[in-house]
């Protein structure tokens, strides 16, 4: 069982255009990346464990970056605390008080802090997803902190998309830690292998996976709009409640809400190959399977089991911030 917790903030009302996640409350103009790129930088194997990792995204059972990696989070998160996460978006540098710069300032210096210890975590996970996941946090928050001397709203898309590559880590890494990976996903079937592969670049120079608009950002934003409404009963049971404590109306509001997860999985992942984009495709399998094992969990639900759907909704929440950063 994990331990008691609250839930990172979920998309919708609280963040508006610019939300990112989409979990419960409580607890460029270039083409795709491809495989055959022959721009892209490769590091011999040797260098990165993940490099010859071609199976299908799915559940991760163990990981040996975690452990590393939940330092760094912890780093960022205390930097975040100092005011910055009480800021007012729309607020441009050149109307910041001394005090707020101070707080972009310092979150600057961590995140800065957090890509480069990052770096190394890319390098030794086994898994191809994660340093996925890694190399975007790297990308999105270099970027992130290149913009802050001349900081105007858009900019804050940049950062939530950070903000839900790491809120996925946690959920990977609860997960695993607390058990529910590996209690859940004997019970999801293997997805398809993710086509045209992204590569195994240089690890110190990793590129955001949407530089520009990509045709299916509008219909992937419409459904994750959609679902968010389609679960708003869902997401009114505290996630600290386990089943052995349900009522009657908590037990029949996740019955009810099965097949609604079910027939968003199934379309986020679609939609995922549909941008021919390998780490959209990734990221998206990804989510749909944490979800579907999440669905697994819900009439037997325990407390951990909230990692999964964690790391589902993050990542689905990643891809939706990375869509609406590349439409500024």
């Amino acid at each position: 069982m994990g331990p008691r917790r609250t839930r990172i903030a979920c998309r919708g009302r609280r963040y508006g255009r610019g939300a990112i996640l989409v979990t419960r409350e409580g607890s460029g103009q270039s083409p795709p990346i491809n495989a055959s790129d022959s721009s892209s930088t490769v590091v011999p194997a040797p260098e990165v464990a993940s490099a010859d990792d071609r199976d299908p995204a799915g559940i991760i059972l163990d990981d040996p970056t975690c452990d590393r990696w939940k330092p760094i989070a912890a780093a960022f998160g205390h930097a975040s605390d100092a005011g910055w996460g009480r800021r007012d978006p729309a607020v441009p540098a050149t109307e910041w008080t001394r005090e707020l710069r101070n707080q972009y300032e310092a979150v600057g210096v961590a995140l800065s802090d957090a890509t480069a210890r990052v770096v190394k975590l890319e390098r030794q996970t086994p898994h191809r997803v994660m340093r996925e996941i890694y190399e975007q946090f790297v990308a999105y928050g270099r970027e992130y902190v290149s913009r802050i001397d001349t900081y105007t709203e858009p900019a804050d898309l940049l950062v939530r998309v950070v903000i839900s590559l790491s809120a996925t880590l946690d959920g990977i890494c609860g997960a695993i830690t607390y058990g529910a990976a590996g209690a859940r996903s004997p019970l999801v079937p293997a997805a398809a292998p993710t086509p045209n592969l992204s590569p195994a670049g240089d690890p110190n120079s990793p590129q955001v996976f949407l530089d520009g608009p990509n045709p299916v950002c509008p219909q992937w934003l419409k459904t994750v709009d959609q679902f968010f409404l389609d679960t708003e009963a869902w997401r009114t049971i505290d996630p600290n409640i386990p089943s052995t404590d349900f009522d009657d109306a908590q037990r029949a509001i996740n019955a009810a809400v099965m097949p609604v997860m079910e027939s968003f999985a199934t379309e986020t992942q679609l939609l995922g190959r549909k941008s021919n984009n390998p780490i959209w495709t990734d990221l998206s399998t990804l989510s749909a399977q944490y979800r579907r094992a999440y669905v697994s969990a819900l009439l037997t639900y325990a407390v951990a089991d909230d990692y999964l759907q964690l790391a589902a909704g993050s990542a689905a929440g990643a891809i939706s911030g990375a869509c609406r950063a590349a439409e500024e």
